[in-house]
């Protein structure tokens, strides 16, 4: 099976679950190790023990509680950015292997209690080899793809909330994290007490390690597992210096997809704009589909761009090109046009559009008479059977010129375009609304599905 197969399976469908289990857990405890002796090196905790280190020397706490209890707030954080039901459940996931972590933590440092070191010159080969062993437990946390500490999940969850570049966020929390260790040190104890060079040391270092073990896990130790370098491109985040970057290089944001393949069709995404908030947007939850690595752009790509990552790619199974991703295509609906007609010219390919049904009332035109002998096929998101239901699912800006549009543009396109498909969410309205968009559907002699 291939990784990106893999990886679309829910984690405990994957034939390789056990040993996915069985890795997290030991990068936990290989984690754990480098965190202890990165304190016990003196010189400062590395940056992902810092503020728990600090605390800990303040309050008397054992690191593994006081590490638990900073990492648990990041956990109620996340669930209060992010509160929906898949959410919960991946929030929920975290806490066990928080747990895990700190146990370990306290074990070790339970172990290696009674050993000091005193020379300067030990004291930082210390911080080195507690940052590289870091380092590899951060890539076997990475390989495992089990879930994530809690660190990494809130990032992510701002990340989501806010639409912030994840890079930037992940710049910002790590300095947040670590000047708060700082600045709390300063206060409790007039002094730099339990973080120090050594932390800044780690990181700017740990990406390095990083790097190296990547090579080392994927090449020598575990072949089967979910780094991807062909795709992931981590080698390049990593020189960043911050684990949490990497780490959610790897599992959320990947190297933005323009194209991805779902079962053996292609889709284009075009843009990340769209004038709806649907309740059931599956952009809530995830930040891919199919073989994307993420469908959160860091900007729109260009018509060249899009067929350029056509050309990439062996289009022969691919019935038709769809243009659907994360947000509303006929947003950027001349390049649509555009890349459409280039695509039926040099790849013979029919071209598909999945659309709100709203493109005439964002481009302030009948875009309907432009789509003709262009686009081949378009399916239109009814989602409800009155204006009244459309507002409640699907929330579009338009408000109430909203719905009227759409069966305006159904009917259009009845007229201009072969294929048409109109479609509901299972489950998002009663059976008896999605039994009346169906009877719609009929009487406006188009095609009904519920996705």
């Amino acid at each position: 099976m291939a990784i990106s197969d893999n990886l679309r399976l829910s984690v405990t469908s994957r034939p390789t679950f056990k040993k996915d289990l069985l890795e997290m857990i030991v990068s936990l405890l290989v984690m754990s190790v480098g965190v202890v002796l990165s304190v016990k090196a003196v010189q400062g905790a590395s940056p992902i023990a810092s503020l728990p280190n600090v605390v800990s020397q303040a309050t008397g706490l054992s690191l593994g509680m006081t590490l638990f209890i900073v990492y648990s707030m990041c956990i109620i954080l996340e669930w209060a950015l992010i509160r929906d039901r898949k959410r919960i459940l991946m929030t929920l996931s975290q806490l066990p292997f928080t747990l895990i972590f700190s146990m370990f933590v306290d074990l070790v440092e339970m172990l290696v209690d009674p050993w000091v070191v005193t020379g300067l010159l030990e004291q930082w080969a210390l911080v080195v080899l507690s940052t590289a062993i870091i380092g590899f437990g951060i890539v076997l946390e990475v390989d495992a793809n089990v879930s994530m500490l809690a660190d990494d999940g809130l990032v992510l969850a701002i990340h989501q909330v806010t639409r912030i570049r994840l890079d930037k966020v992940m710049w910002v929390f790590d300095i947040v994290f670590v000047a708060s260790a700082f600045i709390i040190s300063y206060l409790v104890f007039h002094d730099f007490v339990g973080v120090g060079l050594g932390t800044i040391f780690a990181a700017i270092t740990l990406g390095l390690f990083v790097r190296l073990f990547t090579k080392v896990v994927k090449g020598y130790i575990r072949k089967d597992g979910n780094i991807d370098d062909r795709r992931c491109h981590v080698p390049d985040a990593c020189v960043r210096g911050s684990e949490g970057q990497v780490y959610q290089r790897y599992l959320h944001h990947r190297s933005m997809s323009i194209l991805y393949r779902y079962g053996s069709t292609y889709y284009i995404n075009m843009t990340n704009r769209c004038p709806c908030r649907c309740v059931f947007c599956v952009r809530n939850s995830t930040p891919r589909l199919g073989d994307a690595d993420s469908l959160w752009l860091d900007r729109e790509p260009t018509v060249d761009e899009v067929m350029d990552e056509l050309r990439k790619v062996d289009l022969s199974g691919s019935r038709e090109v769809v243009f659907c991703g994360y947000g509303e295509p006929t947003e950027r609906f001349d390049d649509v046009l555009e890349c459409a007609k280039r695509i039926k010219a040099e790849f013979g390919k029919p071209v598909r559009l999945d659309t709100n049904g709203l493109g005439s009332l964002i481009n302030g035109r009948d875009i309907v008479p432009e789509m003709e002998g262009v686009i081949d096929s378009v399916s239109i998101s009814l989602n409800a059977p009155n204006s009244e239901e459309y507002q409640e699912v699907s929330r579009p800006s338009f408000g109430a010129e909203a719905y009227p549009a759409i069966l305006e543009f159904i009917r259009e396109c009845r007229e201009r375009i072969s294929g048409v498909t109109v479609s509901v969410v299972g489950g998002s309205i009663s059976q008896e609304s999605e039994d009346e968009c169906a009877r719609m559907a009929q009487d406006m002699n188009v095609r009904f599905r519920v996705r």
